[in-house]
């Protein structure tokens, strides 16, 4: 019987040290995706931030152009073509929840909700970044070319690389000439668009991220 015993007890100490260790590992995955996460929801504001202006700047230009008669000289501020040309890149911070996906060892986290919600990221990830590079794609395909044949993408893109990261208060504008056309309007108009999908997508990812870190506190504060 004290050979039993000594073996139960040799067992339970065994779980005992596995579960404490498996805890350990859990708390610090946690912070790890919250840290991750945190550095994503505030890459995904700036990057909203970005459309908002955006949007702003085409559809003033659109509502000008659309209201012009075709081949009207129109000049815009060069902080205006510059959002015609732009794009922001976004920058996700995935190493860990890869590294949990990529072992396996996302089963091991014991909160189903926090699973299915990680899980869930990598599908509404890709569908953004998807609609990021559709924009990106008219950017240089359509919008470019026309501007190039306006003669005003040097100048477009040039004030676009000196103004990205100064407060929008801060930017000296200079005109630049374009003319107006049905054309111009229709490529605007699809600009806004695409710009209208990013933005909802945008949206959905700073939701989605929000739940995950609500979830992700709500561990760490039971630990």
């Amino acid at each position: 019987m004290t050979v039993v015993g000594g073996i139960l007890i040799a067992f339970s100490l065994d779980a005992w040290w596995d579960d404490r260790a498996e805890t350990r590992w859990e708390v610090t995955q946690l912070h790890a995706l919250h840290d991750e996460f945190s550095r994503n929801l505030a890459e995904f504001e700036a990057i909203q931030l970005s459309h908002e202006r955006q949007a702003r700047h085409v559809f003033g230009m659109l509502a000008e152009v659309a209201d012009a008669e075709p081949g009207t000289p129109m000049n815009f501020p060069d902080s205006v073509l510059s959002d015609l040309v732009g794009w922001r890149t976004t920058d996700v911070s995935s190493g860990t929840l890869d590294a949990l996906l990529g072992s396996g060892r996302l089963t091991a986290m014991r909160n189903p909700e926090l699973r299915g919600l990680l899980a869930e990221w990598p599908a509404e990830l890709h569908d953004g970044l998807e609609d990021e590079e559709l924009a990106r794609d008219f950017l240089v395909y359509a919008m470019a070319p026309r501007l190039a044949g306006e003669g005003v993408m040097f100048r477009a893109y040039t004030a676009h690389l000196g103004r990205s990261d100064l407060p929008e208060a801060l930017e000296l504008n200079h005109d630049i000439t374009v003319t107006a056309s049905v054309a111009l309007a229709d490529l605007l108009a699809e600009r806004l668009r695409h710009l209208h999908y990013n933005a909802g997508s945008s949206v959905r990812l700073q939701e989605l991220i929000g739940r995950i870190l609500e979830v992700l506190e709500q561990e760490l504060t039971t630990r």
